[in-house]
């Protein structure tokens, strides 16, 4: 499985989050407004149950990794977002992506 953002201010870092919800992460309904935090515009999308840091090469973070081919992942969704350091782009001086979303399938 490869997760690639393109678009991306050269050489900032950034953090992909992966959750099993789009719905809430914790007691937070999701998608949560990031506006009242510095980010208008920006909402969260996936709970942030893991957070992989992501570095940038020319303005494109890419991150790949193996899922294990298990009739037990048959069907499992997982929720993704991009968060990625934007000095000067708001007042928090982050961005974030649109959501993703990607389910496992079993030959």
């Amino acid at each position: 499985m490869t997760h690639e953002v393109t678009g991306l201010r050269p050489g900032q870092p950034g953090v992909m989050l992966f959750g099993s919800s789009d719905i809430a992460w914790g007691s937070v309904p999701l998608p949560f407004d990031l506006g009242p935090l510095g980010m208008p515009g920006c909402r969260l999308y996936a709970s942030g149950d893991h957070m992989i840091s992501m570095p940038t090469s020319g303005g494109t973070a890419r991150l790949t990794y193996t899922i294990p081919a298990a009739a037990s992942l048959d069907g499992l969704q997982c929720f993704n977002q991009y968060f990625s350091i934007d000095p000067g782009i708001n007042p928090f001086g982050v961005t974030a992506s649109n959501a993703g979303v990607g389910t496992c399938r079993w030959p």
